[in-house]
């Protein structure tokens, strides 16, 4: 089972933070659209995110950023 998780990394801060896990790449993409309006203030500004893609618990690979 492939699981995609999404990290995303804010302008007042050094490390990723985890958003969610979704089964689907499709709906891990949307939320990673609406995360860019949801987390984004004017004091924190989010600056990348990623998808990573795990099967059975393994990393395989950073899939999108």
């Amino acid at each position: 089972m492939k699981i995609y998780a999404i990290y995303y990394h804010i302008s007042n801060d050094y490390s990723w933070k985890f958003y969610g896990a979704f089964a689907s790449m499709e709906l891990a993409k949307d939320l990673q659209e609406h995360l860019w309006r949801r987390i984004s203030k004017p004091e924190r500004e989010v600056v990348a995110t990623k998808i990573i893609e795990f099967v059975e618990g393994d990393l395989i690979e950073e899939v999108a950023e």
